[in-house]
């Protein structure tokens, strides 16, 4: 059996706005997603969501740019119009995220250290911000792994409790084929 410690990453900026939103994308964040392979990854990331969640407002009023954001009602990006697959059109509700400077291979417990001293040095509104539009750190972690197993310093729960955030763990188990 495998065991596996929670790992994942972050670098380089460019921005693109969507209605109501910006998607911020470079070399790195686009390297920063689950790869779904047998090789270990995790992304961290903090989420705000709401449907009265105005990208913009948040973006003003934390003086930060999000990793990713749309209010509810912006336009889905084109699909594949070849494709049985008719997705809805239209977001369903508001949402504004950050992702810590980190690689999608770096341990969880770094990455939530980094996105922990992101969001301790924004503006103290963003407990506020937290408790209106559900604040979580939003953990994804894909891997063939059998054993999975998360660790969290009381420390870190500490300091997780203290900005009033919820944590969101998806696990996306890998298949190898035989």
């Amino acid at each position: 059996m495998k065991t596996a410690n929670l790992i994942a990453g972050v670098e380089g900026i460019e921005a693109e706005e969507t209605g109501g939103g910006l998607n911020v994308s470079d070399a790195s964040s686009k390297d920063y997603a689950l790869t779904y392979t047998s090789d270990p990854s995790c992304v961290v990331r903090f989420v705000l969501a709401g449907d009265a969640l105005r990208p913009t407002e948040v973006t003003q009023l934390l003086g930060k740019e999000p990793h990713r954001s749309w209010a509810k009602g912006d336009e889905i990006r084109a699909v594949d119009e070849a494709s049985n697959f008719k997705p809805r059109r239209t977001k369903l509700t508001g949402y504004w995220s950050i992702v810590p400077d980190s690689s999608r291979h770096d341990e969880l417990g770094h990455q939530i250290q980094r996105l922990l001293a992101l969001l301790e040095d924004l503006p103290s509104i963003l407990r506020e911000l937290i408790a209106k539009y559900n604040g979580e750190i939003s953990i994804g972690y894909s891997s063939s792994e059998t054993s999975i197993g998360v660790f969290l310093e009381k420390e870190t729960l500490s300091r997780i409790h203290s900005l009033g955030l919820s944590i969101n763990i998806d696990v996306y188990p890998v298949l190898e084929e035989q």
